[in-house]
């Protein structure tokens, strides 16, 4: 994804909460001699992520409504004056449940893909499979390769 933003030279800031920071850790790691990484921003706590959505207009202000991301996406990416912007939402309070998702959503130049992952697998490797997910999901925009959004 760091290679690919580079050789566009172009920048990804990110929202994450669900991810714990992973994301935002593994892009600075991979962009230490690029400027492809603009910054992240990791919200833990309930409170803080009703404070975040009531100051970004949001409804519910929870970071497991499906409208979170979006929202959370477009604020990164002006903040952080970036050309993409990436948010991961919360966990659902039950994650296991088949129907489980977490919202990704990626705002690009042109506009935000709205996506959703299961998010139902070992709690080991949550974290880490949904910021791959999310990774990826930039990289296929990138490529120009995304399907429509989920």
């Amino acid at each position: 994804v760091v290679r690919l933003l580079k050789d566009c030279g172009q920048t990804v800031a990110v929202d994450e909460w669900a991810t714990g920071g992973l994301l935002g850790e593994w892009l600075a790691r991979a962009s230490r001699v690029s400027t492809a990484f603009a910054g992240s921003v990791v919200l833990n706590s309930d409170l803080a992520s009703v404070g975040l959505g009531r100051l970004l207009n949001m409804a519910s202000g929870l970071p497991d409504d499906p409208q979170a991301a979006p929202v959370a996406a477009e604020a990164i990416k002006k903040c952080a004056s970036a050309d993409y912007g990436l948010a991961v939402g919360a966990f659902p309070k039950e994650p296991d449940r088949r129907e489980a998702h977490v919202y990704v959503s990626i705002a690009t130049p042109t506009g935000v893909r709205k996506l959703r992952f299961s998010c139902a697998c070992h709690p080991a490797i949550r974290q880490a499979r949904t910021a791959k997910q999310a990774l990826n999901a930039l990289r296929l925009i990138l490529l120009k390769q995304l399907p429509g959004d989920a």
